[in-house]
């Protein structure tokens, strides 16, 4: 439905050709017989009984017991208790009844042959900057501004057109974003923390909820923050018009009456019935009818009946998503964490009783989750995009990472929304109508700045003029797999230290050094560059003449292992590491070696045994050093003319590598780790005397850049690119 769960052609709503859409083998979900019906007395004839029966010892019949046998399968032939068969159905003409060994459950799923619908598609039509989304341009904090703010959103979705669709979500702030039936666009909203639910009584009447009870409503024409009376997370949001309205959180369930919103009687929180999960659960909430209201979170499943809420036993820890056609259809979904294992759920009420089925990692091995339901009718019903029901069983039809959230009309599109995205289902495949993240990109160093960033999907920015342009480059291990800082001097001339050294020529990547354990690279010009890394367990150093990587052999490098590089000049390199054991373990101080054009020289140490980076400009050169472990004190170390002398120690750095980058002497920014509880990242500016603390920027600040006498440019886990011009 609308809230948020952890390209192509419009779909009609039934599938004409349920076989023919790919799947792969998967194990049968596993019921839940706790509220199964009792056995039918042995003096009885069962009503599933068929044709089979034998006589008892004490001389009475045997009652074939095929409700009980078949209640897990889908298909196949199973010993019925009286040494007959039970007949659990078969397939369509597609398919194939997989897991039927007489013993396990049988399941109807197309022939891994036959599978098509293995992978969202269309992810290259997108540049990887704006993911196909218009943006906006806002400024988030002491003059850094971003185009590209809506990436990482992880979206929930509601609709009432294929011309008129919500998609709304955000970590530190709210972004919403409305697909016109063309392209999704952002559309501003009132500063607020991240959203995770919207649902809408009309198009004029959009109502969306998220975190520290952040409540904004569409009125037609701009969104408008209405106070909640909480600051509790709300996490879902639906109705049954425009005086109906539920909000939902794991400790909270508030009704608004066309007038106020209030807080309802019996509402169980998650805290009391789930302490242990209620931090982080989610929840969920359904109004079938003003009187018929169902819920859920970490602690299982709640139904309002007119006058408060009770408990109802769906039997799914952890509900993320909860649809109804009526209150003798509804379906629920979730994930719960037990230990080192997970499982996953899903639950059927049909007025009488609820039937609920589960699979835990051990019979899932794609780990896959079913976080989000969506339907048109009793006979049409999904889960996460990959699962559809026909009204009888539950068919695989796609191989797919699950959609978090999933919205669709009768006879219309169904779409669906991830971290990865937004994308469509055109009745046999799932494809991008934007994307909505970048992963983990981080800025090629350069001797003129930063001009480049690389992810590790192969997505390039490149700085143009004024803008940020990109294109995806072939995949691979080139980037997948690429952790240390990278280096270019252009778009067609790219190292990528990734298990070897690659290159990217614009044309193929290729690795110039293959087995070679390289930790750094600096690019000087096309035809001069250095690396370095390890190479038989000895610390090496290389150097790059325009064809062919020579080791510099002459270097007698001992035991420092160099990670890290920087230049300001062809005669001006710097390479920082630290003294290791023969195992190429950090048993000393952090060492700093320079290159002045014409040999390589040992000029100094820095207390602590990480170093994390080199950066220089105006003249002025600092080191960066880190103990080893996340959240570890960060110290500051500059070059003054023979000795690294310490100028900052970062207490709080944490949540990763602390970066220096800035436009001058006067202008230097270095990100120091997460706040406390994740509301950014920490930012220290250097103004050519002081060092002081400056306003966080959102996200998990991952890379620092800057262009001399330019800008200074940030980039965050999910792609967001922030910038800040000189002073």
């Amino acid at each position: 439905m609308g809230r948020w769960r952890g390209a192509g052609a419009v779909r009609a709503w039934v599938l004409v050709a349920v076989g023919l859409v790919g799947c792969t083998v998967e194990p049968p979900p596993r019921a839940d017989t706790s509220e199964l019906p009792p056995r039918p007395p042995l003096s009885q004839p069962s009503p599933d009984a068929g044709t089979v029966a034998v006589v008892q010892p004490d001389g009475g019949a045997c009652i074939p017991q095929t409700a009980g046998v078949c209640y897990r399968a889908s298909c196949g032939e199973y010993d019925d208790g009286c040494g007959g068969k039970a007949r659990c159905g078969t397939c369509a003409d597609t398919e194939v009844c997989r897991f039927a060994d007489g013993h396990t459950p049988g399941v109807c799923e197309t022939p891994v042959e036959l599978a098509s619908c293995t992978a969202v598609s269309g992810r290259e039509a997108f540049e990887p900057f704006s993911g196909g989304v218009k943006g906006l341009h806002e400024c988030v904090a002491d003059g850094w501004c971003t185009d590209n703010g809506h990436l990482g959103i992880r979206p929930a979705l509601w609709g009432f057109s294929t011309k008129d669709v919500w998609a709304v979500g955000g970590q530190e702030r709210a972004v919403a974003l409305h697909w016109d039936g063309a392209g999704w666009t952002r559309i501003p909203t009132p500063a607020a923390p991240g959203l995770r639910s919207v649902w809408g009584a009309s198009p004029s009447d959009v109502w969306a909820v998220g975190l520290q009870g952040t409540v904004l409503r569409w009125d037609g024409s701009a969104w408008r923050a209405l106070a909640s009376g909480t600051t509790e997370r709300l996490e879902d949001v639906h109705g049954t018009a425009a005086d109906d309205v539920w909000l939902v959180g794991p400790e909270v369930a508030l009704h608004w009456d066309g007038t106020q919103l209030s807080r309802t009687p019996g509402w169980i929180r998650a805290s009391v019935s789930d302490p242990e999960q209620a931090s982080q659960s989610s929840a969920s909430v359904w109004a079938v009818d003003r009187d018929t209201v169902f819920a859920g979170h970490s602690g299982g499943c709640q139904r309002w009946s007119g006058a408060r809420w009770e408990t109802t036993p769906c039997a799914v820890p952890g509900v993320t998503d909860i649809w109804a056609s009526g209150p003798s259809d509804v379906w629920v979904v979730g994930t719960r964490l037990f230990s080192m294992s997970t499982t996953t759920y899903r639950a059927h009420w049909d007025g009488r009783q609820w039937k609920t089925e589960s699979v835990n990692d051990w019979e899932n091995p794609r780990y896959e989750r079913w976080s989000s339901v969506w339907g048109s009718g009793p006979k049409d019903v999904w889960v996460s995009g990959t699962w559809h029901f026909d009204g009888t069983r539950w068919h695989r039809l796609c191989s797919v990472d699950p959609q978090d959230s999933l919205w669709g009309m009768p006879g219309g599109p169904l779409l669906g929304g991830s971290g990865a995205g937004l994308a469509r289902f055109d009745g046999s495949s799932w494809q991008y109508t934007a994307t909505l993240r970048m992963q983990s990109p981080s800025f090629v160093l350069a001797p003129t700045g930063t001009r480049l960033a690389l992810d590790n999907l192969g997505a390039v920015l490149e700085r143009d003029g004024g803008t940020w342009r990109s294109h995806y480059l072939p995949p691979g291990p080139a980037v997948e797999y690429g952790q240390s800082p990278r280096s270019g001097v252009a778009s067609d001339d790219l190292w990528n230290p990734a298990w070897g050294l690659h290159h990217w020529d614009g044309k193929a990547w290729s690795n110039a050094l293959p087995g070679k354990d390289v930790r750094a690279v600096w690019a000087v010009s096309r035809t001069d560059a250095w690396a370095v890394g390890v190479d038989g367990g000895h610390p090496r150093l290389w150097r790059w003449d325009g064809s062919t990587w020579l080791a510099q052999q002459d270097v007698a490098l001992g035991s420092d292992y160099l990670t890290r590089l920087w230049g300001g000049g062809p005669s001006d390199i710097w390479a920082a590491g630290f003294t290791g054991d023969a195992n190429g373990y950090p048993t000393g101080p952090s060492v700093v070696w320079h290159w002045d054009g014409e040999r390589w020289a040992r000029v100094g140490t820095v207390p602590g045994v990480v170093p994390v980076g080199l950066f220089g400009t105006g003249g002025r050169l600092w080191a960066l050093s880190q103990q080893a472990g996340a959240g570890t004190p960060a110290a500051l170390y500059e070059w003054q003319g023979g000795a690294f002398v310490e100028q900052q120690r970062w207490e709080d750095a944490r949540g990763g590598e602390t970066q220096l980058a800035g436009t001058s002497a006067t202008d230097v920014w270095a990100n120091v780790g997460l706040m406390p509880l994740g509301e950014g990242t920490r930012l220290r500016h250097f103004d050519g005397s002081t060092w002081s603390e400056r306003p966080p920027l959102p996200g998990w600040i991952i890379s620092l850049g800057s262009v001399p006498g330019v800008a200074t440019y940030a980039l965050d886990y999910d792609g967001i690119l922030y910038e800040r011009g000189a002073p």
